[in-house]
């Protein structure tokens, strides 16, 4: 095997940094749609924007550690900002997969009782179905991970 050379870093930091520059822009996109025109303030699209959110994070919290370790050929950080790393990944793409079961149970739900919905699902619940989905994530992501840092340095 061999060795990267210095270029070979440089074209990979290039790299890197264009594609974070496109995905935030391309991430960005729908809030800003919806921030920009009063129709698309709509509830399902309260979802999308959140999603759009969990994404762009994913991108900058998760992928840049990510990046810096494939450059890098090793981790280069210490062991509190591995475990945030991880958390920040596990809390991101949970929060992503959680805003997709959302959007599914709204869109079946303006489905299968039309007539309903829009008593139903109101800008109040949708916000309190977010909220859950970021706090049932942090639960998911970070306790577990700094849990058993905690335990396992104390014994």
């Amino acid at each position: 095997m061999t060795e990267a050379s210095p270029a070979d870093s440089v074209d990979y930091v290039t790299a890197f940094i264009n594609d974070s520059y496109q995905t935030l822009i391309l991430l960005n996109d729908p809030v800003n749609g919806v921030y920009r025109n009063h129709k698309l303030r709509i509830t399902t699209n309260y979802f999308v924007v959140s999603l759009a959110f969990a994404d762009t994070l994913v991108a900058l919290l998760a992928m840049t550690f990510n990046a810096s370790h494939m450059i890098a050929g090793k981790w280069i950080f210490n062991q509190t900002v591995c475990d945030f790393w991880n958390s920040c990944d596990v809390l991101f793409s949970t929060a992503s997969i959680m805003h997709l079961c959302c959007i599914s149970v709204d869109r079946y739900y303006a489905i299968i009782k039309p007539l309903e919905y829009p008593t139903k699902i109101t800008a109040k619940l949708v916000a309190v179905m977010i909220a859950c989905v970021w706090f049932s994530s942090g639960l998911i992501s970070f306790i577990p991970i700094f849990w058993a840092g905690i335990l396992l340095t104390n014994t």
